[in-house]
């Protein structure tokens, strides 16, 4: 008898061995398999980071960009309105794209933050090709100048240009206006 008590002890021992170990073995399975969970979420998460950075550095270039800009277009105005001297700008440049500016006129001043805008019309005559260019130069003109709307349409009858109306908007800094005492 006692043989088989020793055999069910090496039973009972091995089994409780076994158990202890499948046991390990589980735990350190889910322990594994939480860490690997942890893993991916960081990797995840390092994922995320790297394109915030990426585009916060993108987001910083823009901004010196956007700073250049600014300075650019800062120093294309002018401190006082200098309508006349842009009268004349705009007579040369139509002279050279082959148009006739017709006529210009000039709205009220609109007080801004750091600005003032001049909206102004003209109207100019010329082929299709020549009124397009003349546009153009607008749009690359040494002063800062919106163009908000213009229409192309038959001119005078006995000409065979086409009148084109100009709807824009020039610029000069805010201040003080000299010799008008208004700001």
């Amino acid at each position: 008898m006692k043989p088989k008590i020793r055999i069910d002890r090496w039973i009972i021992l091995v089994l409780m061995g076994l158990s202890i170990a499948l046991f390990l073995v589980y735990s350190q399975y889910h322990s594994w398999n939480d860490s690997s969970v942890h893993v991916m979420q960081g990797r995840e998460r390092l994922a995320m980071d790297w394109q915030e950075f990426h585009r916060l550095q993108v987001l910083a270039q823009k901004g010196e960009e956007m700073e250049a800009q600014l300075s650019q277009m800062k120093s294309m105005l002018p401190l006082e309105p200098q309508e006349d001297i842009l009268v004349l700008n705009l007579r040369k440049e139509a002279d050279r794209n082959g148009v006739k500016l017709i006529d210009i006129a000039f709205s009220s001043r609109q007080p801004k933050d750091e600005y003032v805008e001049i909206p102004f019309s003209m109207v100019v005559e010329g082929r299709y090709f020549n009124s397009v260019q003349f546009i153009r130069c607008l749009e690359t003109h040494s002063r800062t100048i919106r163009i908000d709307q213009f229409n192309i349409a038959k001119g005078r009858a006995d000409l065979p240009a086409l009148r084109t109306e100009i709807r824009a908007s020039a610029f000069h800094r805010a201040g003080e206006i000299r010799g008008s005492g208004r700001k």
